[in-house]
């Protein structure tokens, strides 16, 4: 016979949003202007993010030359923030305000950077992730 207190662990499990629509490997890359004088190739990777979420919710990013590390928040409304734990591989004590946001919109994401003054970016998956295990 189950317990309360398992009863009501199952039932708030069951609450929780699930990450399922987010799991996957994303790319995209923001509108960059290149001014004259700047470094095409330098424009070229600060531009540029990459997203793996895993089905256990975490996630790892690579955006505009940084690379982080955290766990998926998948709010009510189906929208996710990226709740970083580590950003260069060291532990991250960020304001949670800061954290980048990304949207589920038909088969892409739209990913918007909490950090910097920047245009979001469209991302779009480039391979399924089902693995719970990071590697």
């Amino acid at each position: 016979m189950l317990s309360i207190a398992s009863l009501t662990l199952l039932a708030l499990a069951g609450c929780q949003p699930s990450a399922t629509p987010y799991v996957g490997d994303w790319k995209g890359s923001r509108v960059y202007q290149i001014q004259p004088g700047d470094n095409a190739l330098l424009a070229k990777h600060i531009a540029e993010v990459k997203l793996t979420v895993y089905s256990n919710g975490t996630f790892k990013l690579y955006d505009g030359g940084l690379t982080a590390e955290g766990r998926l928040d998948v709010d009510s409304d189906g929208s996710a923030k990226l709740r970083i734990l580590t950003m260069l591989s060291v532990r991250s004590d960020m304001d949670e305000s800061k954290f980048p946001k990304v949207t589920k919109e038909g088969d892409k994401l739209v990913y918007r950077n909490g950090l910097i003054d920047s245009k979001e970016a469209e991302l779009t998956k480039v391979s399924a992730t089902d693995s719970s295990l990071r590697p």
